[in-house]
């Protein structure tokens, strides 16, 4: 389970050639699987290959921004953590 989650994941538009060929209700169970992929880490079994690979690839990017924002949160903490170890040192004077 991811330690910071963002409160959003994102498609890309690039994604859209890849996932047209789907059918409403593969779509549906593909952005399903995604959502609860997002939400609770879980991993979904899929019978078709075409959803099962169009999930494989969104996935690994969903993984990447979500890499992207923990690190951003962490850039955020210490510069905060920064700004107020300064301003202590400041009143300290």
């Amino acid at each position: 389970m991811r330690e910071k989650k963002p409160p959003a994941f994102q498609v890309y538009l690039d994604t859209y050639e890849h996932i047209k060929s789907l059918n409403m209700a593969e779509r549906g169970e593909l952005f399903t699987a995604l959502f609860e992929y997002a939400v609770n880490g879980i991993n979904a079994d899929f019978e078709n290959g075409a959803v099962a690979m169009a999930f494989s690839f969104m996935r690994a990017q969903i993984d990447r921004d979500f890499i992207k924002y923990e690190k951003r949160c962490a850039t955020n903490k210490e510069n905060a953590s920064k700004r107020q170890q300064s301003k202590a040192t400041a009143n300290d004077r």
